[in-house]
């Protein structure tokens, strides 16, 4: 089985398919046929009644079950899609039928939020937003990058964030160094922003008794996501 988390937006794009392809070769597996689960964001997997989006579901499936040829190779034959929503399969034989589990998965786009009683016996509530992720950051700091005299691409942004406390790294990377100081305030305002969405965001869930956050910003917001849950 291969899991694969689809960008908002891209989930049915052609790119994604041969995505999911390329996966299935990194596997070193022999091409042979693969009956495969993918994920989509929660805004696009339920609709407004919090009732699974079928339409969407079917889309989904019917995108990846189209043929894929790879010149001067075999490749895969999907078989069969499964589809789930993006993160609260995290949630699977995590707790109780008694506890409640708030998923707070931030990604670099999206932003899912999910209740869900033990054991996947039922969801209480869902939010998705499209425009919360770890991009708000990397988006800022490229633009001050830019005014420090140093151009490059979202990689470069991502690695100034994970070096943000050291200075020599920081120095070494940025080209004027008169404005290192305004690429540090940019990051630590920027993350600032970014976890207080994600706290108002989670005022509208109540009554659960474990936390987890996952996703590509899980570092970012777990500390502050701790202290309010305390």
């Amino acid at each position: 089985m291969i899991s694969s988390k689809e960008i908002l937006g891209m989930s049915h794009a052609d790119v994604n398919v041969v995505g999911v392809h390329h996966a299935l070769l990194q596997t070193g597996l022999n091409p042979c046929e693969v009956d495969i689960t993918v994920t989509l964001p929660l805004t696009e997997f339920y609709d407004h009644n919090n009732q699974p989006a079928a339409e969407n579901i079917e889309k989904k499936k019917a995108s990846l079950l189209r043929p894929v040829s790879m010149t001067g190779g075999e490749s895969f034959k999907i078989r069969s899609v499964s589809v789930m929503p993006e993160s609260i399969p995290a949630g699977f034989e995590l707790l109780s039928e008694l506890d409640s589990l708030l998923i707070v998965d931030l990604g670099g786009t999206t932003l899912d939020i999910s209740q869900v009683r033990g054991r996947m016996s039922g969801i209480t509530r869902i939010h998705g937003d499209a425009t919360i992720g770890v991009s708000l950051v990397t988006n800022a700091v490229a633009d001050a990058l830019r005014v420090a005299g140093t151009r490059g691409s979202s990689y470069l942004a991502d690695d100034i964030i994970v070096h943000r406390n050291d200075d020599a790294y920081l120095e070494c990377r940025i080209n004027d160094l008169s404005r290192v100081s305004l690429v540090k305030s940019t990051i630590n305002e920027s993350l600032e922003r970014l976890t207080q969405r994600v706290l108002s965001a989670m005022k509208a869930f109540e009554g659960y008794t474990h936390v987890m956050v996952i996703g590509g910003g899980a570092e970012i917001i777990a500390e502050a996501v701790a202290r309010i849950v305390v």
